[in-house]
């Protein structure tokens, strides 16, 4: 049977440090049921391993280290295994949608500087230590091209009304801000913290 340190030495430790045994094994079940994970056979018995878009959910996933908030700014602190090869100072990398710049970068961690536009007009502000942010790296030459092309700047911050599971599917009811209304249209593109989603009704 799969134990847990089997899920631990393939899956990044942080998100896991401070759970409980029994939380863990619920984890698994549910990383299992997302098809996130698999059991393949070892040398020495089953395992658990990332599947292929397990692979590409981590990769689009980050951790948010810190939040230090100044008097009118902020820095985000973030962590993301592929920040050691592709962050770069000056660089530009996507949190939760956002377009940032990186202002420090050491080993897996990335720091952000926020300004007082990003504060207004962003949720980055309400992030906590051990949240998940969606990350977006810049797109390089021979990488996939797919879904719709965004700009990382972000227009207003809306309000999550409702949410409704229907199977596989999840219906996000939004508020968002009376100046936008106008410029969201049924069956049109919508990013919301860096996912591009497809509106389908607006009331």
């Amino acid at each position: 049977a799969a134990t847990v340190p089997n899920i631990i030495n393939v899956l990044p430790r942080k998100p896991f440090k401070n759970y409980s045994k029994g939380t863990l094994d619920g984890t698994i079940r549910r990383l299992l049921g997302r098809g996130l994970i698999r059991f393949a056979r070892g040398r020495n018995g089953w395992k658990l391993e990332l599947t292929e878009k397990g692979l590409e959910f981590l990769e689009s996933i980050s951790i948010v280290e810190e939040l230090k908030k100044r008097r009118g700014s902020a820095r985000l602190v973030v962590s993301h295994p592929s920040a050691r090869k592709r962050a770069r100072l000056g660089g530009s990398v996507a949190i939760d949608g956002v377009c940032l710049t990186v202002a420090g970068a050491r080993g897996a961690s990335m720091a952000f500087d926020l300004l007082p536009e990003t504060l207004q007009k962003t949720t980055l502000c309400a992030k906590s230590r051990g949240s998940r942010v969606n990350i977006e790296w810049p797109l390089r030459a021979g990488d996939d091209i797919g879904g719709h092309f965004v700009y990382g700047h972000i227009d207003g911050a809306g309000k999550i009304v409702s949410r409704v599971k229907k199977g596989n599917s999840l219906l996000l009811d939004v508020s968002a801000p009376r100046p936008l209304r106008k410029n969201i249209v049924p069956q049109g593109a919508i990013k919301i913290n860096g996912v591009g989603l497809t509106v389908a009704r607006k009331r």
